[in-house]
């Protein structure tokens, strides 16, 4: 409204509406408007033993009125605006005026501030709204879901590190090994990785990564009775890794 029109409004009130304006009923007009009763009332020259009087007597009714308010509330006679109360400010789980929050697949009332959460807008493992991310709807490109950048342990595309017994997906960078393996020894000559498995045994000793088997030395000799015998010898149990002598029982592994 323009400014002059509220100052001959203002104007053609009665002392008493000015010190109503400008008292009790100030959070209820503009500043303007306040501003203009607040002229009005020294150009009135009004008596301030007047003004105070008038003060005092529109608290007290206003005071009065609250309370039958009030009262009127508690026998539930209220005056609802929408889910509040313009009397008590009670509110009641009816009439909300719902808006949904910027990113948030939350909505919030612009009367009583009450929020709750609404469906989200799915689109395949992603809420457009919100972003949240669910475990299903994935559209993936081989290992990775390009919606939400999700990776699986399958669809990988691993392309061999030249010189190394590594292959690297080219999509999420997961390495594996991956050896050539002459027996117990992989080949690659910048790698030479030992197995304990398939040696090349000539006698005691693997003629691949040198490894010495002492089950193996001819003659054997027990480790608690010290008796020597052969490997082939019927009283000694083996195999790769363990032993067993029938005459004293005793037993282990050897690496």
């Amino acid at each position: 409204m323009h400014p002059d029109i509220i100052k001959d409004s203002i104007s053609k009130k009665t002392d008493e509406e000015l010190i109503k304006i400008v008292s009790v009923d100030r959070d209820d007009y503009q500043l303007i408007a306040v501003t203009f009763a607040e002229e009005e009332i020294k150009k009135r020259n009004i008596d301030t033993a007047r003004i105070e009087q008038l003060k005092n007597e529109l608290t007290e009714r206003r005071i009065k009125r609250k309370e039958v308010m009030n009262l009127k509330c508690f026998f539930g006679r209220h005056k609802w605006s929408g889910c509040k109360c313009e009397k008590c400010g009670k509110t009641q789980d009816i009439g909300h005026n719902y808006n949904v929050i910027d990113c948030k697949c939350i909505e919030k009332c612009s009367i009583c501030n009450k929020e709750h959460t609404i469906e989200h807008s799915w689109n395949g493992c992603r809420c457009d709204r919100c972003g949240t991310i669910r475990d299903e709807g994935h559209m993936w490109n081989y290992c990775k879901c390009e919606r939400c950048s999700k990776i699986r342990d399958e669809g990988h595309i691993f392309v061999h590190v030249e010189g190394k017994c590594i292959k690297i997906c080219t999509i999420c960078n997961k390495e594996r090994e991956e050896h050539k393996w002459n027996g117990c020894k992989c080949e690659r000559y910048l790698c030479g990785k030992v197995r304990d498995e398939q040696h090349k045994w000539y006698n005691d000793k693997c003629r691949l990564c040198g490894k010495i088997s002492y089950y193996r030395q001819s003659p054997f000799k027990c480790p608690k009775c010290y008796t020597s015998y052969n490997c082939n010898s019927n009283i000694l149990e083996y195999n790769d890794r363990w032993f067993r002598c029938r005459f004293c029982g005793a037993s282990g592994f050897y690496k």
